[in-house]
């Protein structure tokens, strides 16, 4: 079930997402992407097959990153796993 599940996104909360895009972009040389979403300004980046998303936002330490999992069978099939195994 979860066994075959990869990391797709990492989702990164932020207190100030100018500073956030510097330092992706200038000291580690991701190419960095503002975006203007419909709840404010994100930006985007690719490392390796791993999607960053950085969304400017308070957080507390240990809520951020957020990881992001796909799996093949998809969310459904492994509800219905889970559940089949009484969790």
């Amino acid at each position: 079930m979860l066994g075959q599940a990869r990391l797709e996104t990492l989702v990164f909360l932020v207190s100030e997402l100018d500073r956030s895009i510097a330092f992706y972009r200038d000291v580690l040389g991701l190419a960095v992407e503002r975006i203007d979403s419909h709840d404010g300004p994100i930006a985007t980046a690719q490392a390796g097959a791993v999607s960053l998303v950085f969304i400017p936002q308070p957080a507390r330490t240990g809520d951020s990153p957020i990881p992001v999992f796909s799996v093949d069978d998809g969310i459904d099939d492994c509800l219905d796993a889970l559940v089949s195994k009484g969790v």
